[in-house]
């Protein structure tokens, strides 16, 4: 609840800075009121199975589209630039190429890809089936054509992970050995691979990166005073002063909010809602580790490691997203809860002396 009315206080900031009224300040924060299906898969007691049958349909279609449209372009429909955007920005293709292929910006940064690929990583481990290999091939074959580094590196992090957590001790040789081939052919593949990629991170590691300008420029404002600090500047609607400085910072610096991860959301909606996030990646991670399965956990690290420059909760799609990991987690949280009262309560007669 607090994730869902905690962004509207940032509206009066908008309004004492740049005038903008609360009409349109609460008509463009809507979007947070996706939160509340959070309380509606409670409401309808859904299914983890059913939840997770329609991710992987997600899933399925985007690396569909992404692999079909490798071989149709310049024909693609998703995941490209609007003319509009091509003639401001004075490009000539509607998708970039990284590493001799095309990048459709879609997907949401495998949101639901990743938490297909860990869950099916997870049931691998109790029973491998050619049907399992195939589907989890494709999750990682997915995330690779985001060709987005940021997400490549933070799944590879996630699956290293999940070669330690929720295993028990008597399958940690063989679980180290896959590791290690793993790391192996990464690393003799990496010029095929990640070759680009990595030619890409050396070019913009540099003074002039956009990214760490626009960081600086949204940071600066943000500590400009105790309660834009705390609560944030709000988002722009309309046409007044607050959208016009916002298409100026776009449209000629190239500073975007989203860019610039956990920095752009302080400058949006302020410290306590980054702090409130983060706290919830804590709470799933580590306070309630014992009840939540381990791929929600996973994905925890896969998206805690991305929010320096992809914030975990910031479009509604990711309040989807986390709406139903959470839900899916207090499943499992009650069933823990349920067995360690039920061990605690045991007649006298069945307790061991």
């Amino acid at each position: 609840m607090l994730l869902m009315l905690i962004p509207y206080l940032s509206s009066f900031n908008t309004n004492a800075l740049y005038g903008q009224s609360f009409y349109d300040s609460i008509r463009v924060l809507s979007s947070n009121f996706v939160w509340i299906f959070y309380f509606i898969l409670h409401r309808y007691k859904l299914k983890e199975s059913t939840i997770l049958k329609a991710f992987l349909i997600f899933s399925l279609a985007i690396v569909a589209i992404q692999i079909i449209q490798q071989f149709t372009y310049p024909n693609a429909f998703f995941g490209v630039a609007s003319e509009d955007s091509l003639i401001e920005t004075g490009r000539t293709e509607v998708a970039e190429q990284r590493n001799g292929l095309w990048r459709f910006r879609m997907g949401n940064n495998a949101y639901f890809t990743c938490i297909c690929l860990f869950a099916m990583l997870m049931w691998a481990r109790k029973k491998m089936s050619n049907t399992l290999i195939f589907l989890i091939a494709l999750m990682f074959v997915s995330v690779y054509l985001t060709l987005t580094r940021q997400v490549i590196g933070a799944c590879l992090l996630a699956v290293f992970f999940s070669f330690f957590l929720g295993k028990k001790n008597g399958g940690m040789g063989k679980v180290l050995i896959f590791g290690a081939v793993l790391i192996g052919l990464l690393y003799s593949y990496s010029d095929v691979l990640f070759g680009s990629l990595a030619e890409q991170t050396g070019e913009d590691l540099n003074d002039s990166n956009i990214r760490i300008l626009s960081a600086t420029y949204f940071w600066t404002e943000s500590v400009s005073s105790p309660l834009v600090f705390l609560l944030g500047h709000g988002l722009p609607a309309g046409n007044g002063s607050f959208a016009q400085l916002t298409e100026q910072l776009q449209k000629i610096m190239g500073f975007f909010t989203v860019d610039v991860g956990f920095v752009g959301m302080i400058y949006n909606y302020g410290i306590i809602y980054v702090f409130l996030c983060y706290r919830i990646l804590w709470k799933l991670f580590f306070s309630y580790k014992e009840g939540v399965p381990t791929y929600i956990r996973l994905f925890v690290i896969f998206a805690g490691v991305m929010s320096i420059m992809i914030f975990p909760m910031t479009r509604d799609t990711y309040y989807i997203v986390w709406c139903a990991l959470m839900y899916i987690a207090d499943l499992h949280i009650n069933k823990t809860q349920k067995v360690v009262l039920g061990q605690n309560h045991k007649p006298i007669s069945h307790v061991n002396v």
